[in-house]
């Protein structure tokens, strides 16, 4: 699949598309709805005291300018993800051509208050997988790079449900199988990041190095994939029947018959990346209610709803 997009010395077959601007990182270039969370919202970034005592471990940093082990990160898809709770809408182009982060979700259980953080750690004070920043950075990640060279290569002639299946087997051949069936389990899965992680020095972990792809990777992936190809997706945090999760919400365009009527209706999906059952679900479908924005309320048609308006 990857090699597809490939000639026979290795070079991409197909001219890279442009990218998309990236809004500055002033709340005022994000859209107008989210100007006032993002005026108040702030990102808390840190690099942790090192147990081993190690000062060179962040000699390269300096949080309040998101430089991170050399790499200055954009804040604007970090803090628009914050602002819409785990979100990544249709209507922004996850940026490719520049490196972000995803930020770590804080709920204080007292207050139920949620903040977001970023905290950069030394190997010593990596004590599980849920220690990982995931970053976005083809410069530094040849898988990531590879990707999205297949999608773009590989999908030409490509439309509607059959490029769907293509980015999916993408996903798929990057990331792994993790929640298919026969696939790794999660506690393989998050063993091996944190592995990983504990190799590389830190916790900042390029998406297309994680060996095994859990959900909010292989979601986060498909969203970076179809933003290249032009397919209309947004990414989405919340629940499913197996706790917190991360998924898709596409729309496919109508399809207009040769009499002038329309063939096909706009029709949006649920796309789950890491379910052999649930991967496509249409809008209208009872499986939307496996898919839920809080531990009690549905994502259902509401959700779906607000993809077809563009807030997701």
């Amino acid at each position: 699949m990857l090699a597809a997009a490939q000639g026979e010395q290795g070079e991409s077959t197909t001219e890279l598309a442009a990218e998309p601007p990236l809004p500055s990182e002033s709340s005022s270039s994000l859209p107008s709805s989210l100007a006032s969370q993002l005026s108040a919202l702030a990102i808390h970034k840190a690099c942790t005291p090192c147990p081993c005592k190690a000062k060179a471990h962040h000699q390269a940093c300096n949080a309040a300018a998101s430089l991170f082990t050399g790499t200055r990160y954009n804040t604007s898809v970090t803090l628009y993800y914050a602002a819409t709770n785990g979100t990544i809408p249709s209507t922004t182009h996850a940026p490719t051509h520049v490196p972000f982060f995803i930020p770590w979700r804080y709920r204080n259980r007292a207050s139920g208050k949620v903040s977001w953080k970023v905290f950069h750690l030394c190997a010593a004070a990596i004590d599980g997988a849920e220690a990982e920043v995931v970053v976005v950075d083809p410069a530094a990640d040849a898988g990531l790079r590879a990707a999205l060279e297949a999608a773009r290569g590989g999908s030409v002639g490509l439309a509607g449900p059959e490029l769907v299946e293509f980015l999916l087997a993408v996903v798929h051949e990057t990331l792994g199988r993790y929640g298919l069936e026969g696939g790794p389990t999660t506690h393989t899965a998050e063993r091996m990041l944190h592995e990983a992680m504990l190799k590389q020095g830190h916790n900042f972990i390029p998406l297309c190095t994680v060996p095994i792809g859990l959900c909010r990777h292989k979601a986060l992936l498909f969203k970076l994939l179809s933003d290249v190809v032009g397919l209309n997706c947004a990414l989405v945090t919340g629940h499913s029947t197996a706790g917190r999760h991360q998924w898709n919400l596409i729309t496919l365009p109508g399809v207009p018959s040769i009499s002038g009527g329309v063939k096909r209706e706009a029709t949006s999906f649920i796309i789950d990346p890491t379910s052999p059952f649930f991967t496509w679900t249409r809008q209208g479908s009872g499986r939307t209610k496996a898919y839920r924005v809080s531990s009690d309320v549905s994502f259902g048609h509401g959700g779906l709803t607000l993809k077809i308006r563009g807030d997701v």
